[in-house]
């Protein structure tokens, strides 16, 4: 009936998905759908996994994807994004890129500005910067009030960091804050000495600096990367709000959705 992105509008999925249209008719849903258009934040329609079903509820208007790479999520309805990369040589995969950023650059926001974007995507990022809070903030400062931040993160036990990753305390976060590259360093050596015991065990591994977002940073379990959010929202003074969550059923991650207050700049 209705398409967009090669997604057809499914009566079925959506009053399935959206118990308060169950007592709508056929004709009322499509009525329904019709009148909002491709800018419903609702799921209308079937997707093929929980990235695309946050995607499909939540990303409308303007956005920006950091770290896209080969893997740009995938949208539906009114939205269109900016794509930004840490390396002008694209060597994290994708053809291109609109901005070139470190997420966790302390000055991004005096050169991006704020209430940019209507929405913005870290998928798989948060654990490669430096600073988990600094990445974050600015996250939330980069969408206009009301506006959506969707995170996606890897579970720590379903990757090899299981072996070798420490525990990281919130008070680990709240030095590189202030210092995003305070443990720039120590992360490396963790990197550089699991890479020449499993790989090379004697040689002279190094990181190139290009190189350093290749590797995680950090990395938590599911109940531990939720209580750090929660915290991390508390220390930046509640500039947002946590309006949807899920377990990745089938890339298993941790999937997280912000809407920013209208009250924060």
């Amino acid at each position: 009936m209705f398409t967009k992105t090669n997604v057809h509008f499914d009566l079925t999925t959506y009053r399935a998905q959206n118990p308060d249209l169950a007592g709508f008719s056929d004709g009322e849903l499509a009525a329904h759908f019709k009148n909002c258009g491709f800018r419903e934040k609702r799921c209308y329609a079937a997707v093929d996994d929980d990235h695309e079903r946050f995607s499909m509820r939540w990303l409308r208007g303007k956005g920006i994807e950091i770290g896209a790479g080969s893997s740009p999520t995938r949208l539906f309805g009114d939205a269109t994004t900016e794509l930004a990369d840490v390396d002008a040589s694209l060597k994290f995969g994708g053809s291109r890129y609109d901005q070139l950023f470190s997420l966790d650059d302390p000055q991004l926001t005096e050169r991006m500005g704020v209430n940019v974007f209507d929405f913005a995507i870290a998928s798989h990022v948060l654990e490669h910067v430096d600073s988990f809070l600094r990445g974050l903030k600015n996250l939330i400062d980069l969408v206009r009030p009301d506006g959506i931040v969707y995170v996606s993160l890897p579970i720590k036990e379903y990757l090899y960091d299981k072996h070798w990753m420490p525990f990281y305390p919130f008070a680990h976060h709240v030095e590189e804050f202030a210092h995003p590259l305070k443990f720039a360093d120590g992360h490396d050596r963790l990197i550089i000495g699991e890479h020449e015991q499993k790989y090379e065990a004697g040689g002279d591994f190094t990181i190139a600096q290009q190189d350093r977002f290749l590797h995680h940073k950090h990395n938590y379990d599911l109940h531990d990367w939720t209580a750090l959010l929660f915290q991390s929202l508390e220390f930046l003074g509640g500039p947002a709000r946590v309006v949807d969550s899920g377990f990745g059923r089938q890339r298993q991650d941790c999937n997280f959705v912000l809407q920013k207050l209208a009250a924060t700049s």
